[in-house]
């Protein structure tokens, strides 16, 4: 089982990033007044925002969020991109993506509507049974024929 550390920017008191030698670090509080646990970082990639220390089997991760910007260009081209059922997408150019699919999706939900039908009929069968049982259980005596001599006591 993983123990997690997780750090805010607020929390920051407790680690320090430093450079040394052209490599990042994160350095930790330990339970030694004044002393750090230096973590090298993979990457020298700066460190933003919200850190996770994850201890997991005698290892560190660490896990942070970076800012990943595309610079590739798309082009000017415009494309336009359709949804379906039959087919899943449609590109503007015509060509169709995952043709069939509508017929898997159907089977498939008419084979689920099925199943839940049946198991909603059992649920049903069961119900009534217990209801039937538990009125006749508190369902009251009929006022007929229930008339008992009195007893009395000396």
């Amino acid at each position: 089982m993983a123990k997690i550390i997780l750090l805010i920017k607020l929390s920051w008191n407790l680690v320090a990033i430093s450079v040394f030698h052209s490599k990042n670090y994160i350095e930790v509080i330990s339970l030694k007044r004044g002393k750090r646990i230096a973590i090298p970082v993979g990457t020298n990639y700066s460190i933003t925002g919200q850190i996770r220390l994850i201890l997991r089997e005698g290892q560190v991760e660490i896990h942070y969020t970076i800012d990943n910007v595309d610079l590739r260009s798309g082009g000017d081209k415009e494309i336009g991109i359709d949804k379906g059922y039959t087919e899943v997408f449609v590109d503007s150019e015509g060509e169709f993506y995952g043709k069939g699919f509508g017929d898997v999706l159907s089977k498939e939900s008419d084979y689920l509507k099925k199943k839940y039908q049946r198991r909603n009929k059992i649920k049903a069968v069961l119900a009534d049974r217990i209801n039937m049982i538990v009125i006749s259980d508190i369902k009251p005596p009929s006022r007929q024929g229930t008339k008992e001599p009195v007893k009395i006591f000396r």
